[in-house]
C-alpha cells in the first residue's frame, strides 16, 4: 500500500472513530498504551513512516472489533440497551450511559439477531 492510500484509510477510521482523541482510545484498548491524539493527527497529515501508519490502521480496526464484540456482549448479557435501529441497519445502543452505535452489516447472523432481538424487547 502507497503512502496516500496508507493516510486515506488511517482517515476513514478516524473519521468512523469520530476524532483523533477516539482512535487513541481505539489503539489504548487494544495495546495498553498509545501515541497521543496529535501523532494521529500529523500522521493523517503525512508526518511519521509507513510503518507506523499502518500499525495506527491496525490497532485502530482491531480496537474496533474489540468495541463491537463488547457492544454485542454487553447486549446478550442485558447490560445495554438497544434503543433504534434505522433503516439502513445501523443498530443504536445504550451502553455505561454512552449512545453508542453498531453497523449491522458488520456482524455474524447470530449476533444481528441478538441485537434484533433485544430491540424488539425494548420496543414492546
Amino acid at each position: 500500500m502507497n503512502r496516500d492510500q496508507l493516510q486515506s484509510q488511517l482517515n476513514e477510521l478516524v473519521e468512523l472513530a469520530g476524532s483523533d482523541r477516539a482512535a487513541v482510545d481505539y489503539i489504548l484498548k487494544v495495546k495498553g498504551c498509545a501515541p497521543t491524539h496529535s501523532a494521529i493527527y500529523k500522521a493523517r497529515k503525512g508526518s511519521g513512516t509507513d510503518y507506523t501508519v499502518a500499525c495506527y490502521i491496525s490497532d485502530i480496526k482491531e480496537g474496533m472489533n474489540m468495541l463491537k464484540q463488547e457492544l454485542v456482549n454487553a447486549v446478550k448479557e442485558q447490560h445495554a440497551i438497544v434503543t433504534q435501529i434505522d433503516h439502513d441497519g445501523t443498530a443504536f445502543i445504550e451502553y455505561n450511559g454512552q449512545q453508542r452505535f453498531l453497523e449491522m452489516n458488520d456482524l455474524q447472523l447470530q449476533d444481528r439477531k441478538v441485537i434484533n432481538d433485544a430491540y424488539k424487547a425494548y420496543t414492546k
